[in-house]
């Protein structure tokens, strides 16, 4: 099954599901950064968070971006989901050696005990929100419900539950719960306890049908499904861009550049993608940037 976000109510207890496949794309991600488990791991929980997070946005141009700074060995991580369904990312560390050979992976000991999260909404020409927040400790699921809390004074239970077999990212599944103005304080305390004792975790990673095996799960009713939206690896880098990048240089090292007939390569951190800019275009970039002066 293709990645996806799905977001439904239930109705007559005024509570807000949403729950995100990202399996593919997170693997994919892992892959083309030649992450290990770890960082994998990591990686899936931010992006599924990010995935969560970009269900409120309300076009197609806009982007919800969540960054992690960390003083653990993973560093930090960055990730953005388009309102297009397209989701990137990276962590700063790919490889961590001491962590990455025992199972079961700790992601805690790889974000440390201190960090910082700030989440991003914004428009190709706009930002349009921006929110701190101190995480200590850094730990993806539990500081975006603080945003929730905070920032958007939602009551919201999130899981983020993320799974390898053999060393690769297998599966990475999130779910929000948040309690309307009007809902039931009784289920809401309920699904909070099924967050708490890890069962939701579990049913997100073993059933075949997560929706289906929520709403046994809670048993507050039937989730409504209003809304999916399909979900995807996908990155806004291109040769234009990485050619931008070269713009950057100085004229003096663009010329030198040139004269040593050696293209110039731009690696875009969010897909491990390299572009490769040779003579032709690097004489592009130097006439555009003598041209701006």
């Amino acid at each position: 099954m293709s990645d996806s976000l799905r977001r439904g109510l239930v109705r007559k207890s005024g509570i807000r599901f949403c729950i995100a496949d990202v399996s593919e794309s997170s693997a994919e991600l892992e892959r083309r950064h030649l992450s290990g488990p770890v960082a994998g791991q990591i990686l899936a929980q931010a992006v599924c968070g990010a995935a969560l997070l970009s269900a409120d946005l309300s076009d197609q141009n806009e982007c919800l971006s969540l960054q992690f700074r960390v003083d653990g060995p993973i560093d930090g991580i960055l990730v953005e989901a388009a309102g297009d369904g397209k989701l990137r990312g990276f962590t700063y560390a790919k490889i961590l050696n001491d962590l990455d050979g025992i199972e079961p992976y700790n992601l805690t000991a790889a974000l440390g005990g201190d960090g910082g999260l700030t989440i991003l909404r914004s428009t190709p020409t706009a930002t349009l929100s921006t929110a701190h927040i101190r995480a200590r400790p850094p730990i993806i699921a539990a500081n975006i419900a603080r945003y929730f809390h905070e920032s958007i004074q939602t009551p919201t239970a999130v899981e983020l539950a993320v799974e390898s077999k053999d060393g690769y990212l297998k599966k990475a599944f999130g779910c929000t719960a948040e309690k309307m103005p009007d809902g039931n304080t009784e289920d809401f305390v309920k699904i909070l306890e099924a967050f708490d004792n890890k069962s939701v975790q579990k049913t997100l990673l073993d059933a075949d049908d997560p929706a289906t095996a929520l709403t046994d799960l809670f048993g507050i009713g039937d989730i409504d499904f209003t809304e999916t939206r399909p979900l995807a690896f996908g990155c806004r880098c291109d040769i234009a861009r990485a050619e931008s990048i070269l713009s950057s240089l100085s004229s003096d090292e663009l010329k030198e550049a040139i004269d040593s007939g050696k293209p110039e390569t731009v690696t875009c951190h969010f897909c491990g993608h390299t572009y490769t800019v040779d003579t032709d275009g690097l004489k592009s970039v130097l006439t555009k940037k003598l041209a701006s002066n």
